[in-house]
C-alpha cells in the first residue's frame, strides 16, 4: 500500500507542476490620459471632470510586434473633496487576435480616485467596478479592481520621481469557459516619472503582468509609456 501511495504523491505532483506551466511574452503599452477640470469651461462646473484615455497595446515584441489591444475610455466624475473624486464612464476595447479575429468589448466603469500626499511621498488609490460585454460570452461580466500608487522624487532640483504601483484584478462571476469568478491578474509596475510642468507628467518603466487562466499562467514582461494630463 505504502507503494502506491507514493506513486500517488509523486503522480500528483507532476500533474500540478504540468498544470503550472507558464508562457512568457514580452511586449509594449502606451498610454495617454487626460483629466479636464470642467471649470475650465463654466465655473460652476468646478467640481465636474472629464477623463479621456487612449491605450495601444502590443504582443510579440521579440517576432512581429503586432497590435493586441486599443483601449478607449471616457468618463465624467465629480469631485467630493479635494482629494476623494467619484467617476463613472465607458471603455470600447477590441482585441485583435493572432488569428486576425477582432473580439469587441463594451464596458461600464465607476470608480472611486483618492490622491493624497505624506511629506515627499505622493498616494493614489482607485478602486474600480468593472461591467463588461464581451463579444462571444453569454453573460455580463463583474470585474472588481483594486490600485495603489507612490511616488517619491529622487532630486530636490529635477521634477523626476521613482513610481511604483501595483492592480490586482477579481472576476466577482463566471462568464464563459474561459472566463471563471475569481482570481484574474496582477499588474506590478517600476519606472521613473518625470513632471516637466505641473499640468503633465511623463511615466517609462517596466511592467509585469500575471494572468491566471484556466490552463495555464502567462507572464507579460511590458515597456510601459505612458503621458499624463491634468489641466
Amino acid at each position: 500500500m505504502r507503494k502506491y501511495s507514493w506513486l500517488s504523491a509523486f503522480l500528483l505532483l507532476f500533474s500540478a507542476i504540468g498544470q503550472a506551466e507558464t508562457q512568457e511574452d514580452f511586449r509594449l503599452w502606451s498610454n495617454v490620459t487626460a483629466v479636464t477640470n470642467l471649470g475650465r469651461v463654466d465655473e460652476r462646473l468646478a467640481r465636474w471632470r472629464l477623463w479621456t484615455e487612449v491605450q495601444n497595446r502590443w504582443r510579440d515584441m521579440a517576432k512581429d510586434a503586432d497590435l493586441d489591444q486599443l483601449l478607449v475610455r471616457l468618463g465624467l466624475g465629480y469631485a467630493l473633496t479635494g482629494q476623494l473624486t467619484a467617476w463613472a464612464g465607458y471603455g470600447y476595447i477590441p482585441t485583435f487576435t493572432p488569428a486576425d479575429k477582432v473580439v469587441n468589448e463594451h464596458r461600464l466603469w465607476q470608480q472611486l480616485l483618492w490622491v493624497e500626499s505624506f511629506g515627499p511621498w505622493h498616494f493614489s488609490s482607485r478602486t474600480r467596478l468593472e461591467e463588461r460585454f464581451i463579444e462571444g460570452a453569454k453573460e455580463l461580466l463583474w470585474r472588481y479592481r483594486q490600485f495603489v500608487r507612490l511616488s517619491y522624487p529622487l532630486s530636490l532640483d529635477l521634477p523626476v520621481s521613482l513610481v511604483l504601483w501595483d492592480e490586482v484584478f477579481f472576476h466577482l462571476n463566471s462568464a464563459s469557459p474561459a472566463i471563471q469568478s475569481g482570481f484574474d491578474q496582477n499588474r506590478a509596475f517600476l519606472g521613473i516619472g518625470w513632471q516637466p510642468v505641473p499640468t503633465t507628467r511623463i511615466e517609462a518603466g517596466y511592467l509585469n503582468q500575471f494572468l491566471d487562466l484556466p490552463t495555464l499562467d502567462r507572464v507579460n514582461h511590458i515597456v510601459s509609456l505612458n503621458l499624463f494630463f491634468n489641466f
